[in-house]
């Protein structure tokens, strides 16, 4: 007769207890590499879209700051007329709003001034190339630097514009952009020569005429350019595009 008591039934229940329990796991107390839970990895956030650059205005006033910021832009007529743009220190339309301006004929530079109040262009595409600017300090820009070779002769200017062969210069000028001659052939022929300061882009047009105190030529697309002991005044269509202060003006 097997006798079995209380207690030796309560460790055979303790006994099978443990064992189960270090079967479920791992036999030692430490959890499986199946209990072990991984947590994906986060996913990548999406590159930010970088906005393209927004295209602006060929013609009208852009105010800076929020039409247009400053910077160095490229600047391209729109058609196969010259285009043109000022700068400008305030909007009331008198000429001495303008901190200089240009016509572009080919491909230029515009450079916009954080102190610029406005830009205002016509038939000219703006493309930004840099935001570096240089401080604009006055209300007109100073004039081309005196280097050698500068100072007109009976011909014009050592560098540019100058009277072709040996005609002698019958006018120049030089204004705040650019310098002008009249010159005249040996068969009495006048021609006007112009270059721009800045680039030393330059145009020559045939048969100036007198006008006023000073002359008139007529070039391509019906620009004429009028300059004089006062300003150089460009016009186009009728249109006055540009008028650039004289700084020197002498006659033979």
């Amino acid at each position: 007769m097997i006798v079995v008591t209380t207690a030796a039934v309560v460790i055979v229940i303790g006994v099978a207890a443990v064992l189960v329990f270090r079967a479920f796991s791992g036999g030692d107390g430490e959890p499986t590499a199946a209990q072990e839970s991984t947590s994906p990895a986060p996913a990548a956030a999406p590159a930010p879209s970088q906005a393209a650059p927004r295209e602006l205005p060929t013609n009208g006033i852009l105010k800076v700051g929020s039409d247009i910021t400053p910077g160095e832009y490229a600047t391209t007529p729109t058609g196969s007329a010259p285009g043109y743009w000022e700068r400008l220190s305030c909007l009331s339309g008198d000429f001495e709003c303008v901190i200089t301006n240009d016509l572009v004929e080919g491909q230029g530079y515009l450079t916009v001034a954080p102190t610029d109040l406005a830009v205002r262009v016509s038939d000219l595409r703006l493309e930004k190339t840099s935001d570096a600017v240089v401080t604009a300090s006055g209300r007109a820009p100073a004039p081309a630097p005196d280097v050698p070779g500068s100072s007109p002769d009976t011909q014009g200017f050592a560098t540019s514009p100058r009277c072709n062969s040996d005609d002698p210069a019958v006018v120049t000028a030089e204004t705040t952009q650019s310098r002008v001659v009249i010159c005249e052939t040996g068969a009495g022929r006048l021609y006007y020569k112009g270059a721009r300061i800045s680039d030393g882009a330059a145009i020559e047009i045939d048969d100036p005429t007198p006008s006023g105190s000073g002359y008139e030529a007529s070039g391509e697309a019906g620009t004429v350019y009028r300059i004089g002991p006062d300003a150089l005044v460009i016009t186009q269509g009728g249109q006055q595009i540009a008028q650039e202060p004289t700084l020197s003006y002498r006659t033979r």
